[in-house]
C-alpha cells in the first residue's frame, strides 16, 4: 500500500521533469548597421497559422530569448519605432534545442 502511494506521488513529478526537459531555447540579436537595438518588440509566431506564441523586448545590447519552447515551425517578427517592421522566414525548432537565429538588421524607416 505504501509502495502504491509512493509511485503516485512520484511519477507525476518525474513526468513533469521529463517534459520540462524537452523544452527548447530561442536566441537572437537586433541590430542596425552592427549596433544593438534596444526595447525592439520581438513576437514569437507560429509558421501554421501566424498566432503569437511569445512576447519579448530586445535588452540594451539587442539581445532576445525565448524559453520553454515547445518543438514547432516559427517565424519571428520584429517591430521598433523609427524601423520597418521586420519578418523572418520561418524555421523550426527541435525538442530540447538551443536555437539561435542569425543576426537580424533592421531597415530604418517610418513604417511599423
Amino acid at each position: 500500500m505504501c509502495q502504491k502511494l509512493l509511485l503516485l506521488i512520484v511519477l507525476p513529478i518525474l513526468s513533469f521533469q521529463l517534459i520540462a526537459q524537452t523544452r527548447s531555447k530561442i536566441n537572437g540579436q537586433v541590430n542596425d548597421d552592427n549596433k544593438p537595438v534596444n526595447a525592439a518588440t520581438v513576437f514569437l509566431q507560429k509558421a501554421s497559422d501566424s498566432s503569437i506564441i511569445k512576447t519579448n523586448i530586445t535588452d540594451n545590447k539587442g539581445n532576445f530569448s525565448f524559453e520553454e519552447v515547445i518543438a514547432s515551425d516559427y517565424f519571428i517578427t520584429i517591430t521598433n519605432v523609427g524601423y520597418q517592421k521586420y519578418f523572418s522566414s520561418g524555421f523550426t525548432v527541435k525538442e530540447g534545442e538551443n536555437f539561435i537565429l542569425p543576426a537580424i538588421s533592421l531597415k530604418v524607416g517610418e513604417k511599423i
